[in-house]
C-alpha cells in the first residue's frame, strides 16, 4: 500500500473524530483544535506530503492519468491545483507546526500535541511496534459535493537489490541465498528473527505464546527490520506483539481504503528521461510548493514551475511513457 495519514484519536476527540464530510470540515475542525498557545498543533510541517493527501480528497491521480492511450500528470489536474489551493488556505490557518525543520514528530503525536502526520504505510506498522498512542487512519473523502476521492497505491517495492553480472557463479549463489532468506514468509523462524531478534534478549513469548518486544528489541530489532526489508521481502502481513485488536483495526482500515484505491499507470513501465531528470524536477517542484505554502511565493508561481516541468522533462517522461504503454 501507499501512504496513509496517520491520526492520535484522542486529539480528535473533542471535534467527533477524525472523520470528515468536506475538506471544508477537515479545516474547521482543525480551527477548532489549534491551541498555539499551547502548543498545539493540526500537522506536521511536511507541506507537500499533506498536499498529496488532499490531492486524494480532491480526486487527483495517483503520478499520471491514462486517458485514451494519453497521460496527463497529477501536477497538471485541476485536482492537484485544487488540493494546493486548499494547502494554502490550511497554512493560512495555522494547522502546520511552526517549525519546518521539526525532527520529534512521533513524540509530539505521543503527546497529544500533533494531531497528524504522513506516513508510507510499512513505516507506519513500524510506528505502531514503537509508539503506544490511540493511532487511526484518514479514508479519503469527497473534499467537496461531486469530488471523487481515491487512494494512491504504492509501487508494491520501493527498489529492487541488483546482482552484478560480472560477478562468479558462486558469488551469484551466495547473494541469492541472502536474498531468499530476508524474502522469508511469515510463519517462519527466519521471518521471526528478522522481525524481532533473539529470543530472550529482543523479545519473549507471552503465556499464549504471543511475541513480546523487551526495549532492546524495539531499539534494535524494529529499526533494523525496515532498512532490510528494503533489500528483499516476503508478502506483506499485518503482525503487531501484544497488539491483536489494533492489527485487526488496521486489516479493516486497509479493506476501506481499497474500496477506491487506484495505481499509477506507469508503473512497470520505463522512461530514460525519468531516470535521469524525475528526481531534479520533482525536487523543483516541490521547493515552490513550500515556497507557496509558507507564503514566500504567490500561488500564482505553480503555473510556471509547471511550464518549467513539463519544458525541462515531464513532456518528454510522458510520450515516452506512453510510447511503452501502446507497446511501441
Amino acid at each position: 500500500m501507499g501512504q496513509v495519514y496517520v491520526v492520535n484519536q484522542d486529539f480528535w476527540k473533542p471535534v467527533g473524530g477524525a472523520e470528515f464530510t468536506s475538506a471544508e470540515d477537515f479545516l474547521a475542525k482543525g480551527k477548532e483544535l489549534l491551541d498555539a498557545k499551547r502548543n498545539k498543533y493540526v500537522l506536521e510541517p511536511a507541506y507537500v506530503n499533506h498536499v498529496g493527501m488532499f490531492g486524494q480528497w480532491f480526486g487527483a491521480p495517483s503520478g499520471w492519468r491514462l486517458e485514451g492511450g494519453k497521460l496527463t500528470h497529477m501536477y497538471e489536474t485541476d485536482e492537484y491545483q485544487e488540493a494546493l489551493a486548499f494547502g494554502v488556505k490550511v497554512a493560512k490557518a495555522g494547522l502546520f507546526w511552526p517549525d519546518p525543520n521539526l525532527s520529534t514528530t512521533m513524540e509530539k503525536m505521543a503527546q497529544g500535541s500533533l494531531g497528524a502526520y504522513v506516513q508510507s504505510f510499512p513505516s507506519f506498522l513500524v510506528d505502531t511496534k514503537t509508539y503506544d498512542f490511540p493511532f487511526g487512519v484518514i479514508v479519503p473523502f469527497a473534499a467537496t459535493a461531486g469530488a471523487k476521492p481515491k487512494y494512491s497505491m504504492g509501487y508494491g517495492s520501493v527498489g529492487y537489490t541488483a546482482i552484478s553480472k560480472q560477478a562468479d557463479e558462486k558469488r551469484v549463489k551466495m547473494l541469492l541465498g541472502v536474498l531468499d532468506y530476508l524474502a522469508a514468509p511469515f510463519g517462519t523462524e527466519e521471518r521471526l528473527f528478522l522481525d524481532n531478534g533473539i529470543e530472550g534478549t529482543h523479545y519473549t513469548r507471552t503465556s499464549s505464546g504471543d511475541v513480546e518486544l523487551t526495549g532492546k528489541g524495539n531499539t534494535e530489532a524494529v529499526t533494523t527490520a525496515m532498512p532490510l526489508a528494503f533489500l528483499a521481502n516476503g508478502p506483506g502481513y499485518v503482525y503487531l506483539p501484544g497488539k491483536a485488536e489494533l492489527a485487526g483495526q488496521i486489516h479493516a482500515w486497509q479493506q476501506e481504503l481499497l474500496k477506491n484505491n487506484q495505481s499509477n499507470p506507469t508503473s512497470g513501465h520505463f522512461s530514460d528521461t525519468y531516470t535521469r531528470k524525475y528526481a531534479s524536477l520533482t525536487t523543483a517542484m516541490s521547493d515552490c510548493q513550500k515556497d507557496i505554502m509558507a507564503g514566500r511565493k504567490p500561488i500564482s508561481a505553480y503555473k510556471e514551475e509547471l511550464r518549467k516541468w513539463r519544458s525541462g522533462g515531464g513532456d518528454q517522461m510522458r510520450a515516452e511513457y506512453e510510447a511503452s504503454i501502446a507497446g511501441k
